[in-house]
């Protein structure tokens, strides 16, 4: 499968609501639509670093934000199951790195629930480690934080 990522408009901020709220919901139960919507709009609402969407459904979508200390978070990453295991979730990392390191940030990190393999695999493999002990997220649920340092980009050798 061929995709690419773009820059996540306005028009995108709903479509990706309704598949973050969809895929939670599949995974929760449907009593916790409404308040994942609601957190998920609010996600929108924060500043920055990268709103990335892939495909027109869209196929997935990841929101990056900027904490009050200045390190990027990575609020949401989502692909829609039916295309899953196709590199979407790899490239929207990679993308969600490279934009938080051309932003001058030091650090980027995501919480990930600990039972959640396939994801915990993902962030390895793009060089997270994780930073905390589990703790508890409402509801229950126990996270770990994962956080990777950006190295600044430097701009390529050459005469200037």
């Amino acid at each position: 499968m061929s995709f690419s990522i773009r820059p996540g408009s306005m028009s995108d901020t709903s479509p990706c609501v309704d598949l973050w709220t969809r895929v939670i919901a599949a995974r929760d139960g449907s009593e916790v639509a409404a308040d994942v919507a609601r957190r998920a709009r609010a996600a929108f609402a924060e500043p920055t670093v990268r709103f990335a969407v892939v495909g027109s459904g869209p196929d997935g979508f990841a929101l990056t934000i900027t904490r009050d200390d200045g390190v990027a978070l990575l609020s949401r990453l989502c692909v829609d199951p039916t295309v899953t295991s196709r590199g979407l979730g790899a490239a929207l990392v990679a993308d969600a790195v490279e934009h938080a390191r051309r932003a001058g940030l030091q650090r980027i990190e995501l919480d990930v629930r600990e039972t959640n393999v396939r994801a915990i695999a993902l962030y390895e493999r793009a060089g997270f480690t994780a930073v905390s002990d589990p703790w508890e997220y409402d509801g229950g649920d126990r996270v770990v934080t994962w956080s990777l340092d950006l190295e600044p980009s430097t701009p390529a050798s050459g005469c200037h």
